[in-house]
């Protein structure tokens, strides 16, 4: 399992930042899941949710899977709105109380 931990500010520069490196960490970390904690990120956009959808593309790929743990209220609330939850593994009814996601 390799667990990668997301930084403070998630928007569109940010992302597109940090796409490399985590392309290089899941296709060349090992087998099995692909953990990213968000439990740090503060500040998102959209492209927060594209970030972690082509994260579990790329996980799928190399058969791999992936978990987001510690998802933002806001973000799991935005991945609901855009339709992405259930991809996401987001839970239905997710609040801001909503316990950290395996």
């Amino acid at each position: 399992m390799s667990v990668i931990a997301l930084p403070a500010d998630l928007d569109s520069d940010q992302a597109a930042a940090l796409l490399p490196q985590l392309r290089r960490q899941i296709a060349g970390g090992g087998t099995g899941a692909v953990v990213l904690d968000a439990a740090a990120v503060r500040r998102f956009d959209s492209a927060a949710l594209a970030l972690l959808l082509e994260c579990r593309r790329l996980a799928q790929a190399s058969q791999r899977t992936l978990e987001v743990q510690h998802l933002p209220a806001g973000l799991q609330s935005m991945a609901h709105v855009y339709g992405v939850d259930g991809v996401l593994g987001v839970p239905v009814g997710a609040s801001a109380g909503a316990d950290p996601l395996v």
